[in-house]
């Protein structure tokens, strides 16, 4: 009796992963779903797709950092995002402060992806990619022949350890992030911030993180001018708006 061919199961693995948030990017997308993009330090300017590469890395991290870890903090910034569009006042300040390390931790291993990694000298064991790929997919980490994990396990270890890094997490401690708006002129953001606790979450609302809580603040076309121009040298690869 002849054997069916069993079929190799079938993931829905993200490829092209946001070191930023989609959903944030398209807010400054124009009526042709594409964003304005300044590139450094030549200053040309392009107008992108929220998927165009500039905005990605192809598979730098695994499964568990895209959708285990990354959508749960992504999901509660983005409350605390709604909250300010409608008008409230940010109540989970925490949410925001953990969204903005796992995004410059992201955007710098997009753009800097690990290679394999020797972590067991010696091993020896057997892996296929079809494992490999089950691993990947149930959050497990796979180990080939020799010790070595594949770059973007790597990157896993590297994101879930600098995550919980003290000298990280104490940038954050006693933070508040505060909402300036603008009525008129229009932010810009940066590809990253790194030491700038700062947001830009629409072309009209930034949030900036303090010792002290303030009240929400109008910003005329000079302070908005001031804001992007802190962008624009904090920006490593380009800015966008």
């Amino acid at each position: 009796m002849n054997k069916t061919p069993q079929k190799k199961p079938s993931y829905q693995f993200t490829i092209k992963q946001h070191f930023h948030m989609r959903a944030l990017l398209e807010r400054f997308a124009n009526s042709s779903n594409k964003v304005r993009v300044v590139r450094k330090p030549l200053g040309t300017t392009s107008y992108l797709g929220v998927k165009n590469k500039i905005f990605t890395g192809e598979r730098c991290w695994s499964e568990e950092i895209e959708k285990g870890i990354s959508w749960p903090i992504e999901k509660a910034f983005l409350n605390q995002v709604v909250r300010v569009e409608s008008g409230l006042l940010v109540n989970d300040h925490i949410a925001i402060s953990t969204y903005h390390l796992l995004w410059t931790l992201r955007q710098h291993f997009a753009n800097n992806p690990n290679g394999d990694r020797e972590i067991a000298p010696g091993m020896n064991c057997y892996m296929d990619e079809e494992i490999e790929l089950w691993c990947d997919a149930n959050y497990k980490l796979p180990i080939k022949n020799g010790g070595i994990i594949s770059g973007r396990f790597a990157t896993t270890l590297d994101i879930k350890e600098l995550m919980e890094c003290p000298d990280n997490t104490a940038n954050y401690e006693d933070i508040f992030w505060n909402i300036i708006r603008s009525e008129g002129a229009r932010f810009i953001s940066a590809d990253q911030y790194r030491s700038q606790l700062l947001i830009v979450v629409n072309p009209y609302i930034v949030l900036q993180g303090a010792y002290e809580e303030t009240p929400p603040f109008l910003a005329g076309p000079e302070i908005v001018e001031e804001y992007n121009d802190i962008t624009e040298k904090a920006a490593l690869r380009f800015t966008f708006g």
